[in-house]
């Protein structure tokens, strides 16, 4: 899981490194060329949801989900290992059911062979894959979470 979730990790970084390069290329084309690539923001948006959905898993897996801490780290231990089963199980019910929308919705959008209405015309399967891939690395996360918990190991 490690391994994966580090290739998610940089593929994400790269989206970002990506993004940052489209858009810095799209201003300065407008800016000193006075021309436009007419994709920079279509490009972009997909990348910000490929990378989203691959950091989904490391994040979870590095406990850098959100939490109430604060309020989390004042309650007795027995009802904070229950407060943590309960948030797996239920991340854990919220990502399957999300996995199989995001699923649907691709299984759609190549079944009725949709496209951007854009010039570019993508593929819309294509920008969504990122979608499940994220959603089942972070399943993964936390199943290995759900196991560490049975385990008896720290968070």
């Amino acid at each position: 899981m490690r391994i994966l979730n580090g290739v998610a990790t940089g593929l994400a970084a790269l989206a970002i490194v990506a993004m940052a390069l489209i858009t810095s290329a799209e201003v300065i084309a407008r800016s000193f060329l006075g021309i436009s690539f007419e994709v920079a923001d279509e490009l972009g948006g997909y990348l910000l949801v490929a990378a989203v959905f691959l950091g989904l898993g490391p994040a979870f897996a590095a406990g850098a989900m959100l939490r109430v801490e604060m309020i989390e780290q004042r309650l007795p231990r027995a009802v904070r290992q229950a407060l943590n089963a309960l948030y797996h199980f239920g991340a854990l019910a919220v990502s399957a059911v999300a996995l199989y929308w995001i699923w649907w919705l691709i299984e759609s959008s190549w079944r009725r062979e949709t496209v951007a209405a854009t010039w570019l015309e993508t593929p819309l399967w294509l920008p969504q894959a990122a979608m499940p891939v994220g959603m089942v690395l972070l399943i993964g996360a936390i199943l290995a979470g759900i196991v560490r918990l049975v385990r008896g190991a720290p968070q």
